[in-house]
């Protein structure tokens, strides 16, 4: 056979009057990084720079800065199908495609995703929750949020080992919800297993208070205040450590430290100074109504303080000295002139004053609940409805 196509050869050159140079075609091959490469995976070859990010199935490349179209081979390689998201009036839209249509894609690249560069998945939770945000903005933009060897300097803080519900946990501040009321609480976490949304323990924003009388377009501008005061105090990228509230009424609701780039708190060991604490110091946010209560019922609320209810606290000494903080400095902020603070107080003793009858700070005349009798010159108020608000039954003496 050999002999045959020699001999094809050798009759064509004689044939020919000059020799023809035929040009070898060269390829140019990214060096692989894992010689266990997903199946079906299109090994195009990528600038250096991009292909070097690929580190193993199961471990979180640094998808950050580059093409949107290079992230999903990128991802898939590694085991993951991310999802994208456009940023359009504030909102964060869907960017549905298919293999076939990645020209959906073009012209942007990744500003966020939801996993830590270096996190190391099992296989359970591959092409999970994979997020990333796009913008035609973010080309060569970088990723601070990095575990393990993938830190940019071996002696970076980075957060340890998280579990759902554990009693501390570590992290970033990674981002924040909107300005909805059931939202407000929540601030968005990069853990070592991704972003979560941990909940401030025990407080709530003002502008919600059972006294409080705002339109809708006044909740809203107090709302977005509330958001704003919480995003300065837990900018972008801070690392933050949380103690797990002891009241078990939510297992991702945390008491938040702000702490350096080597883990140390920066404004005092837990429980002092909490973001928590700290906002509720501010007027725009309070502590919440479940735990804390106002009391007495029979008087005026600018001169009523608020009252721990027990049942709701956990049965640790830190509990209690969370617990302690919070009410200091919930009853001071009512003394405040926050202007959204001022106008409940002031909405709610115009409550008290139409129920009651009396401008007067107690309210100890026969209106209100009905009287069931007593003893010793007291008399018993059953409880009753005030508004929106139930007051409990009272001795009146």
């Amino acid at each position: 056979m050999w002999a045959f196509i020699v001999a094809i050869i050798a009759s064509l050159l004689l044939a020919s009057p000059t020799a023809v140079n035929l040009p070898i075609p060269t390829f140019t091959t990214a060096p692989s990084t894992n010689s266990g490469d997903t199946p079906g995976v299109d090994e195009t070859p990528k600038p250096d720079d991009v292909t070097a990010r690929f580190l193993g199935i199961g471990q979180m490349p640094d998808l950050v800065g580059i093409s949107a179209v290079d992230a999903i081979e990128l991802a898939e390689k590694s085991g993951y199908y991310p999802q994208f998201f456009q940023e359009v009036s504030g909102e964060l839209d869907d960017i549905y495609y298919t293999k076939d249509e990645t020209d959906k894609l073009a012209g942007l690249y990744v500003c966020t995703q939801t996993y830590p560069v270096g996190a190391a998945i099992d296989g359970t939770s591959w092409q999970l929750d994979l997020k990333l945000v796009t913008s035609s903005s973010c080309a060569a933009k970088t990723n601070p949020f990095r575990l393990g060897t993938q830190k940019i300097s071996a002696g970076d803080w980075e957060p340890k080992s998280y579990e759902y519900g554990q009693e501390l946990a570590e992290g970033w501040v990674f981002g924040y919800t909107g300005y909805v009321k059931s939202d407000l609480k929540v601030v968005q976490v990069m853990t070592t297993l991704g972003v979560k949304e941990m909940q401030l323990a025990q407080i709530e924003p003002t502008a919600d208070g059972s006294d409080c009388d705002f339109t809708d377009d006044e909740l809203d501008a107090n709302h977005k205040t509330a958001s704003e005061v919480k995003q300065q105090l837990l900018p972008i990228g801070q690392p933050v450590s949380l103690v797990l509230d002891g009241s078990g009424y939510e297992e991702t609701s945390y008491f938040f430290h702000k702490i350096d780039s080597v883990g140390a708190f920066t404004e005092g060991n837990p429980p002092v100074n909490s973001v928590n604490e700290q906002l509720v110091k501010t007027g725009l946010w309070t502590v919440d109504s479940s735990v804390y209560k106002l009391a007495p019922d029979y008087v005026k609320p600018t001169m009523q303080k608020y009252k721990i209810d027990k049942s709701f606290l956990g049965d640790a000494a830190l509990d209690k000295q969370y617990a302690a903080r919070m009410l200091k400095a919930a009853n001071q902020a009512r003394r405040s002139g926050v202007p959204v603070m001022k106008s409940c107080l002031r909405e709610g003793d115009k409550t008290f004053i139409a129920f009651w009858g009396k401008s007067d700070a107690r309210g100890d005349n026969d209106s209100g609940g009905s009287v069931s009798g007593g003893g010793g010159g007291c008399t018993w108020v059953n409880g009753y409805w005030r508004g929106w608000h139930h007051v409990s039954g009272y001795w009146r003496c």
